[in-house]
């Protein structure tokens, strides 16, 4: 019963802070809840922890960690419950480390046996030590403990022993002040002896270093002696030497609103004049101001890596001079063999010590106070130049090697760039940076790394790393490439570096410490360079070659656009003329073409057709003119790694080549195609040998061009910029030589935009050969029309007039010049030779061909002399070479 009431009144209790019920709630209310509540507690079938389940799975625990080779775990839980089964255990104690047991991950991972010494309780301190206990280890007995009397009226051999009271031994301490001493207890007025005022204050005087320094304004002279204060060398070297490491003094003030140091004006030594200790504590003063202000500059913290490194390394040197002065001291105050004590000797001393420091405080006033760049190298790299060409040795070597550990920090994001093509996001003193938005893969080398420039073109870099800028730009581009190629792994390991360090400095022991440090400092550091530029940019070169095939898509731009391969252009050049002379409106068809060309080209080793395709334009002229070859382009999917190296900008130069070799072609092949013809004519009259005399002036002047073309320029320029692509050493020099490569073919191609009347004309004279062709062709056809005449039925003259119809409705057709060509400069023709086919279509045979050699000579006597004038300007050979072979037709024509 008392058991069920027990229950009953817990679960009140239990009930009342769970739902909030208290005893005003309705009776019913809180029998339902108690009733359900004391249902759940007797069908509880839980029972209580098994303890021995519990020691065995411990015992298996410490047996895991043994086997584990966890001994220190091990010995540490047994020594544990060791020392809970020694103590006092609860009846839930086997709950505890069941639960324990069940909250454990991993505890051989994750366990450190250290972590106990966290919560291990601190050690109580030890008691103090009372007089009870020495006196129970040593008790105060015997004569030596007794006390005398030393009263006025006992004598030596009448002493008055009086005994300590028993208060001392009950723990008391040895003296009572609370308590009032008897007149036995006092010493005698006898023994003390009164000090003289005069001879304190004579000894006070002389504390000089008790009172603040007077601010020394003039000399003082020797009868002014009387006002001041004489003091040692000895003394006045430890003040020197203590103001210099920057403590408080007698002989010397700060005043710190000016960072100034002054000595004491009422002060003297024996033997040396006041103005000679003026002249020294002067010279002294100047040094410790110097040193206050670069100590001052220690003291304030700094935000930059750069400048951190600069401030540590100052420190360091205010260390070692520190010590300098201790050691001084040491040698003064406790000297190993007698030395004379000479202020002028310490400070002949001191001066050439702390020189190299001094030159070092100079440059630390001149860093900005805001600095977050790398001034500070700049600072130090221009006055170690100037400290070598000075002989200063010992300042030379201190700001060198100051120099060298401010550099190393500076190298860390360049070191993890050209080891890792990776730009650190918030250093701002880094001259790399990545573009903004999003960079597509085939201009990765080009736009999406750029060197850091300064509002005045320079780069943002100390001026002696802008030599090796562009290599160390270079170098994690390289990386970043073959990263993106996935060809990292091709890297060599990583190599023992060249050290960049001042010890390591070439000629620091030889005769090349004569050089200048702005030449030794550059060796080491493009050393160093090469060392991370070298491999990775020779690997990428090897790798644009064998892997992207760089050589082979070369290979495929001059077979398609510099016919590199005369048979397989020819092929392609007469498939594509015979479609234009069929009449065939679809002969520009740009999927009849790009079939045509992989049909011819995709024939070439390493080249996969499929990125062989044909853009098509409507261009000016009539069909079978030159003109309307302008508007047929190839063009040539190239891969993102090849776009790095031929751009993209380069490719539309590829295109002009092809359009006029294709313009030469055309009109080499209605020029061999007129000769067959009338050859199977058999016509030998005047007029044949007229229009014989001019086709070869044609077929001289097209061979001229053909020649130049192919051999003065294209073959030759292509050659020479295949064998620098071998030789490159990293892709800017690679992108540079097909740059260059370019640039000649516009050049010497007439491309340029200040060459457009001189190529325009060179065109028109290709164009020519189809308005003589065509007057060839029109002549044949009348003499067939007489000589069949009277065999022919009544329905060919009107076909023959319906073909003169559309012949004429032909030739009146005229599209636009394309945009390409417009961007390029080639707008309105010197000469069009369709445009004169209709204003002239009246004309006579013998008119018509005597016209068209009058417009040969004009144009091409235009085009030499403004071949000759361009080379002259220009001092271009091949204009000059070629102005040279058309001067021979001008001079015939005249």
């Amino acid at each position: 019963m008392a058991q069920t009431s027990t229950i009953n009144a817990l679960l009140g209790n239990l009930i009342t802070s769970i739902s909030g019920q208290h005893s005003k709630s309705p009776a019913r209310e809180q029998k339902t809840i108690r009733d359900s509540a004391l249902r759940t507690v007797k069908a509880q079938q839980y029972v209580r922890t098994n303890q021995f389940e519990v020691e065995s799975s411990i015992d298996g625990l410490i047996e895991k960690f043994s086997i584990l080779n966890r001994d220190d775990l091990s010995s540490a839980l047994k020594a544990r419950i060791e020392e809970l089964a020694e103590a006092s255990r609860s009846k839930w104690t086997p709950e505890i480390l069941s639960l324990f047991l069940n909250l454990s991950d991993r505890p051989v991972e994750k366990t450190e046996v250290d972590a106990l010494k966290l919560i291990r309780p601190p050690t109580p301190p030890e008691p103090p030590l009372t007089w009870e206990e020495i006196e129970a280890d040593d008790p105060l007995t015997g004569d030596i403990w007794d006390e005398v009397s030393y009263s006025a009226g006992s004598s030596d051999e009448d002493i008055v022993v009086r005994r300590k009271p028993n208060s001392r031994r009950k723990g008391s301490s040895i003296t009572q002040p609370g308590k009032q001493e008897t007149q036995d207890d006092l010493v005698s007025p006898s023994l003390l002896v009164s000090p003289d005022p005069d001879i304190l204050r004579e000894i006070e005087q002389s504390q000089f270093w008790k009172s603040s320094p007077v601010l020394h304004t003039t000399s003082l002279s020797q009868s002014d002696s009387a006002f001041t204060h004489r003091v040692s060398e000895l003394q006045t070297i430890r003040e020197v030497l203590l103001m210099l490491r920057g403590l408080p003094t007698s002989l010397f003030g700060i005043d710190e609103e000016h960072s100034v140091i002054f000595y004491s004006a009422d002060i003297s030594l024996e033997n040396i004049t006041n103005s000679s200790l003026d002249d020294v504590l002067q010279r002294f003063a100047n040094i410790g101001s110097d040193l206050y202000r670069l100590r001052a500059w220690v003291r304030k913290s700094k935000s930059t890596p750069l400048l951190q490194a600069f401030h540590a390394s100052v420190a360091s040197r205010l260390r070692s001079f520190d010590k300098e002065l201790s050691n001084i001291e040491r040698d003064v105050v406790a000297p190993s063999i007698p030395t004379t004590v000479s202020v002028m000797r310490i400070h002949d001393t001191i001066r050439n010590r702390s020189r190299p420091l001094l030159r070092l405080g100079g440059l630390v006033d001149r860093v900005p106070t805001h600095e977050s760049g790398f001034s500070c190298l700049e600072l130090l790299y221009d006055e170690i130049c100037v400290l070598q060409a000075s002989g200063d040795q010992e300042s030379y070597e201190l700001i060198a090697r100051v120099f060298f550990e401010c550099l190393k920090i500076y190298l860390r994001p360049v070191r993890k760039w050209i080891e890792s093509g990776e730009v650190g996001d918030q250093d701002e003193s880094f001259f790399v940076a990545v573009a903004a938005g999003d960079c597509a893969p085939s201009a990765l080398w080009k736009d999406r790394f750029k060197l850091r420039m300064t509002a005045n073109g320079e780069l943002y870099a100390p001026k002696f790393l802008e030599p090796a800028g562009r290599k160390i730009l270079n170098a994690g581009k390289s990386i970043v490439f073959l990263r993106q190629l996935s060809l990292q792994h091709k890297l060599p390991p990583t190599l023992i570096e060249p050290s960049l360090d001042f010890n390591d400095l070439p000629g620091n022991d030889s005769l090349l410490s004569l050089a200048p440090f702005a030449e030794l400092f550059g060796s080491a550091l493009d050393n160093w360079v090469k060392s991370k530029y070298g491999p990775a940019s020779s690997i990428l070169c090897q790798q644009l070659f064998s892997h992207c095939n760089l050589g082979g898509y070369l290979d495929a731009l001059e077979h398609v656009c510099c016919s590199k391969d005369g048979i397989l252009f020819q092929t392609f050049a007469d498939e594509l003329f015979q479609r234009m002379d069929d009449r065939q409106k679809v002969w520009n068809d740009r999927f009849l073409l790009t079939e045509l060309a992989r049909s011819v080209f995709g024939t070439l080793r390493g080249i996969d057709e499929s990125r062989i395709s044909v853009r098509t334009l409507q261009a000016k002229g009539a069909e079978q003119s030159v003109k309307a070859l302008s508007g047929v382009a190839i063009d040539l999917n190239l891969p993102w790694p090849v776009l790095n190296i031929v751009q993209r900008t380069s490719l539309p130069t590829y295109q002009r080549i092809l359009r006029l070799l294709l313009q030469i072609y055309r009109a080499k092949y209605l020029l061999r195609r007129d000769s067959i013809i009338l050859r199977s004519s058999g016509s030998t009259d005047e007029n044949t040998r007229s229009s014989n005399y001019f086709r070869q002036r044609l077929v001289w002047f097209v061979d001229i061009m053909f020649s130049y073309v192919l051999e003065t320029v294209v073959q030759p320029t292509t050659s020479e910029m295949r064998t620098k692509l071998c030789e490159a050493d990293d892709v800017d020099v690679m992108v540079e030589v097909h740059d260059s490569f370019i640039s000649k073919l516009q050049t010497q191609c007439l491309f340029a935009r200040n060459l457009a009347p001189i190529h325009d004309t060179i065109v028109s004279l290709l164009d020519l050969s189809v308005s003589f062709t065509d007057n060839q062709s029109r002549r044949l056809q009348r003499q067939t029309n007489k000589s069949r005449f009277a065999s022919v039925d009544i329905r060919r003259p009107r076909r023959n007039h319906t073909r003169r119809k559309s012949q004429r409705q032909e030739d009146d057709i005229s599209s636009e010049d394309n945009d390409e060509e417009d961007e390029n400069g080639e707008g309105d023709d010197d000469y069009d030779a369709d445009n004169e086919t209709s204003s002239s279509r009246n004309e006579s045979y013998d008119e018509r061909l005597a016209r068209i050699q009058e417009q040969f000579g004009q144009l091409l006597s235009f085009a030499v002399a403004g071949l000759k004038g361009v080379s002259r300007v220009g001092e271009e050979v091949a204009w000059e070479m070629l102005a040279e072979r058309l001067e021979w037709g001008v001079s015939r024509a005249d």
